[in-house]
């Protein structure tokens, strides 16, 4: 009796636990698959082909779309994509190996995976609403409002310049921002004090100095950099030196 009494009352605490829990169900709107997580969406596949220009719905059946799922575009040739207001985070790999050329990320977007335009060969701009708090848009790469942070460079993008330079504003080089990146030359600033876990992983770099003012780098922030033959840091960094590169 004891027992059938506790396997009772585990049960009654289980059903209070399920009866509780968030509904969680798959649909599909138009070109759209999302989860309904009870008070927004979640879009999880994009079904169309080969469309020039992607208008992402901020909501669906008078729900607001808060979240871009990882894959969710996964190598579709997409072109311009609009991420619009209500979407506040687009997922790790949301984008990954589309042939997506442009993105505009809207004012309420406030969470971007750092590798979620892995694979983006064609990507050439992200551009940010201006009424963003969170993100801009700088060259066409993505940094934090101000430019304190630099969190995403495009990897193959054209560029005028044959060295890239980081902007002076910058202070932390964000996780995985120059992930294979494909130019062998960075210009770091002085004022920089943080690169990021794997910032520079997989990029075509020949040659890199670390300014005085660099106090932290994170795991393998140049791995797998078969390219690197020399990490110079500046003679003054309190932190950080180099002996035959």
């Amino acid at each position: 009796m004891p027992n059938s009494v506790s396997r009772s009352i585990v049960l009654f605490h289980l059903i209070v636990i399920l009866n509780t829990l968030p509904s969680l169900w798959s649909a599909v709107y138009q070109e759209y698959t999302y989860e309904d997580h009870g008070d927004y969406l979640r879009i999880t596949e994009y079904s169309g082909e080969i469309e020039w220009e992607v208008f992402v719905p901020g909501e669906i059946n008078g729900k607001p779309v808060r979240v871009i799922a990882e894959e969710t575009f996964i190598g579709k040739a997409t072109g311009v994509i609009h991420v619009p207001d209500n979407v506040t985070t687009i997922e790790d790999y949301a984008f990954v190996s589309s042939e997506v050329t442009q993105v505009y990320l809207s004012s309420t977007v406030s969470e971007v995976g750092p590798l979620a335009f892995s694979g983006c060969w064609q990507l050439d701009e992200i551009l940010v609403d201006v009424e963003n708090e969170v993100f801009e848009s700088i060259g066409g790469d993505l940094y934090s409002k101000g430019g304190e942070t630099l969190i995403y460079v495009l990897p193959s993008k054209d560029r005028a310049e044959a060295e890239f330079q980081v902007p002076q504003s910058v202070r932390i080089i964000g996780d995985q921002a120059f992930y294979r990146f494909q130019d062998s030359s960075i210009l770091l600033p002085l004022g920089l004090e943080v690169i990021g876990t794997e910032s520079f992983y997989g990029s075509e770099l020949i040659t890199i100095t670390l300014p005085s003012t660099v106090s932290e780098i994170g795991k393998f922030a140049f791995g797998s950099c078969d390219s690197l033959g020399a990490i110079e840091v500046d003679g003054s960094n309190q932190d950080f030196s180099s002996e035959d590169g």
